[in-house]
């Protein structure tokens, strides 16, 4: 197992580098996006040599404390989350519900992915997260957040399968460390 988890960059890029073979079919089909993201995260977890908790019906073991998924690394008597995940395809419930249970647990990295095509709805929520990350009083000190922000991309429609993602990383204070945008991809082959 490698020392360090990955970086925010390089979730970012790995999960969307699977993206073109993952044959979802529309951007507004929900389903699919949380198969793909949940297995995506659990096989890459695994092949990193983590214990890997997320629900059964995805190949994992069980949701630890309700959290979509989780990399577990154990030392010596002690467990440790170097990544925590959570996938929520409304936004309002990702941030009333999914944010507050990342910002709950220890983790070296907290993962939100959720979907907003609306560019004005997605820069309010990008400061709304930042905001609630900035109030949050205990903290890991080197804790980061990776927000990704899946969307149809203009001109496209929701009934087409394509999608462009947006990816912000804030570190424990809220401060927006770096932002990401992929280009437009067609999730069939």
């Amino acid at each position: 197992m490698s020392e360090l988890p990955p970086t925010p960059k390089d979730v970012f890029d790995r999960f969307l580098k699977g993206l073109p073979q993952a044959d979802i079919r529309k951007y507004e089909v929900y389903e699919p996006w949380t198969k793909y993201t949940t297995e995506f995260f659990r096989k890459w977890g695994e092949n990193l040599g983590y214990s890997v908790h997320c629900r059964k019906k995805y190949g994992g073991k069980k949701e630890h404390m309700s959290l979509d998924l989780v990399w577990i690394k154990k030392a010596a008597d002690q467990r440790f989350i170097d990544l925590a995940m959570e996938h929520e395809n409304d936004y309002e419930d990702a941030f009333e519900d999914e944010l507050q249970k990342l910002m709950d647990v220890k983790a070296l990295l907290k993962v939100l992915i959720t979907y907003i095509s609306d560019k004005k709805a997605r820069n309010d929520f990008v400061a709304r997260v930042a905001w609630a990350i900035r109030m949050r009083a205990l903290k890991l000190p080197e804790e980061q957040y990776l927000l990704m922000l899946g969307s149809c991309p203009e001109g496209r429609k929701p009934r087409e399968s394509y999608v462009q993602f947006y990816g912000y990383v804030f570190g424990n204070t809220g401060c927006l460390i770096r932002q990401f945008k992929s280009p437009i991809i067609h999730t069939r082959t």
